[in-house]
């Protein structure tokens, strides 16, 4: 409604049911930390393979910035038999029950992590970087309501306001969150 005239399309990233050089956009938001090393460049080959020359891919993902440890992602990895206890199966794990991959940590990159996965034939738009400490902090808030399925409480609402305002605030290679544009050749 906010794009009228616009198309959107969606896929699986590795194989694209879409032809060659058919968009001017595509985007990776908050995906490409969750794909396992090995499967990222061919992520990023497969949406370079479906924009046009010229066509902008719009990635953004967690940075490796100076409160990257706090991800609430990572509790499992970090503290596993304190996961297993307070969480054990259900929730976020559901969803990685019938995975052909394995789970793997949630990811914060680099800019020049990005760029090598990203390879040959873009160049670099820009590169935008934000929020903080409130992220992460906001997410390990929201944590309990979303195992408790009440994503829809108030306070829930605030943390998730909160987070997004931070996220528009740039601090740097200190930031929590990245947001590249390549542009492909």
């Amino acid at each position: 409604a906010l794009l009228p005239g616009v198309e959107i399309h969606e896929g699986v990233g590795f194989d694209l049911p879409f032809a060659g050089e058919r968009f001017d956009y595509v985007t990776c938001i908050e995906v490409i930390e969750h794909v396992p090393v090995q499967f990222r460049k061919q992520l990023v080959a497969e949406m370079q393979r479906v924009l046009r020359p010229g066509g902008r891919l719009i990635l953004r993902c967690p940075h490796a910035g100076i409160f990257d440890w706090l991800d609430a992602q990572n509790f499992r990895f970090r503290f596993p038999k304190l996961y297993g206890k307070l969480v054990g199966q259900g929730g976020r794990d559901e969803n990685y029950r019938e995975a052909k991959e394995e789970l793997v940590w949630h990811h914060h990159f680099t800019r020049e992590e990005l760029r090598a996965v990203a390879g040959d034939g873009w160049d670099e738009e820009t590169c935008q970087y934000g929020g903080l400490l409130l992220f992460p902090i906001s997410d390990i808030l929201r944590w309990p309501f979303y195992r408790m399925k009440r994503n829809d409480n108030w306070f829930v609402r605030a943390m998730e306001k909160m987070a997004t305002a931070e996220l528009a605030l740039g601090f740097g290679t200190k930031s929590y969150d990245i947001l590249v544009v390549l542009k492909k050749r």
